[in-house]
């Protein structure tokens, strides 16, 4: 039986990148860039203040107290005069104006006596202004090109799209960017027990509880489900329904039906189906029946158990990380994990790899992760109090407190 480590490799072996496609900035976030950015013209495209103060020429100020006669005003968004400053000029200047031909400086308005008020438009020549404290050459200026120069790199493809990042397409002058498309998916829960929420359920049924699960974990980390249905355990209604999922989506997931039982169909309904099975079984434990298929056209296919923290655990471990890869995320960024101290002693059976329940603490200097009690694969309420899940190794029988674990979040840790 394969382990986990095989099982991804496997799943890395058997998932590319999807192809690139043109997204508007406002419908692009969290996406893979495709393309690198480059500056259409500098940034800044001209020499601008950092502050409010006065632009002046830095040789008549190298000696204060000095006083200057105020020539222009020169708010954000105003062509800076065409005459340059002389000597015993200067400019009164907002924060982002355009710094004038002629100054190599902008004094601090707090470092000057008399401080005009602000208005619009250009200052009576017989306006003056005291400066008090010598500025350095090119202080308080931001230079043409800084940030960027024309033709340069601003963002290399392969960054996911931060809102900074999206900021600097739309600094640039971009509607539109190029990222790696996001894959779609159809999610079925088999099982003649199963019922959809809001239909009455006798005793011997079960609500669908996986399907708006694994919908929600999709859609909360920006992947897309095209549907969320049930069927039940006939092998002709599953086969009908991954046939035509693929039609509409690059990735099936079911949970239910895929054990070795007599109502479990679905390993033999995707064979009929002429699909490639990868692995049926992995040597984990929540998880153990956790099939991995894939068509002649490329599609995926996930069978995960009924067992809801089973399935879930199944989707953060392997399809999630999957759909990241297929999204164009590095292989490296897809699994995210970290080492933390154990809040409590816990025991394990050994003979395969064991994940359990965790929920973070704020407890010691970096924080540490607490076993959640649980009844078992089926306690999907104890699920809903845990964070993610720490690994305890196939080689331990027990783990001591405060012994360094590997924990797997459901969500992004800050």
């Amino acid at each position: 039986m394969l382990t986990p480590h095989e099982a991804w490799s496997l799943v890395v072996g058997q998932t590319a990148r999807l192809a690139p496609t043109d997204r508007p900035l406002a419908d692009a976030l969290g996406c893979v860039l495709a393309e690198d950015i480059t500056g259409d013209r500098d940034d800044p495209p001209t020499d601008r203040s950092a502050m409010d103060g006065y632009a002046v020429r830095f040789a008549d100020v190298a000696s204060p107290p000095v006083v200057l006669a105020v020539c222009a005003e020169l708010p954000a968004g105003v062509a800076p005069p065409e005459t340059p400053i002389t000597s015993g000029q200067c400019a009164r200047i907002f924060t982002g104006g355009v710094v004038p031909p002629g100054a190599d400086a902008v004094i601090r308005q707090e470092d000057t006596a008399h401080p005009l008020p602000e208005g619009n438009g250009r200052c009576a020549e017989t306006e003056t202004v005291t400066v008090l404290k010598p500025p350095k050459p090119g202080e308080n200026i931001r230079r043409c090109g800084e940030n960027v120069r024309a033709g340069c790199l601003a963002l290399a493809h392969d960054c996911v799209l931060t809102p900074a990042r999206l900021g600097v397409c739309a600094l640039m002058g971009r509607t539109t960017v190029s990222v790696f498309r996001r894959p779609v998916t159809t999610i079925i829960s088999t099982g003649e027990e199963i019922r959809q929420a809001g239909e009455p359920v006798q005793p011997h049924q079960t609500r669908d509880a996986n399907g708006p699960m694994l919908a929600t974990a999709l859609r909360e980390n920006g992947f897309r489900v095209d549907a969320c249905e049930c069927v039940g355990d006939v092998p002709d209604q599953i086969r009908g329904a991954i046939a035509a999922a693929e039609t509409r989506s690059d990735v099936v997931v079911l949970t239910g039906g895929v054990s070795v039982g007599a109502h479990d169909y679905v390993p033999a309904v995707v064979s009929s189906l002429h699909m490639t099975t990868h692995f049926h079984h992995i040597a984990m434990k929540p998880g153990r029946s956790i099939l991995f298929a894939s068509s002649v056209a490329g599609k995926q296919l996930w069978g995960l158990p009924g067992n809801p923290v089973s399935a879930l655990h199944g989707c953060h471990e392997f399809v999630l990380p999957a759909l990241r890869i297929m999204a164009g995320r590095p292989q490296l960024s897809v699994r995210p994990a970290l080492i933390l101290p154990l809040a409590e002693a816990v025991r394990a059976r050994g003979g395969r790899q064991e994940y359990r329940l965790g929920r973070l603490t704020e407890r010691g200097e970096c924080g540490q992760v607490a076993p959640v009690p649980s009844c078992g694969s089926g306690d999907l309420v104890a699920a809903a109090h845990a964070d993610g899940m720490f690994v305890i190794p196939v080689d331990l029988r027990a783990i001591e407190a405060g012994t360094l674990v590997q924990f797997h979040p459901w969500r992004a840790v800050s």
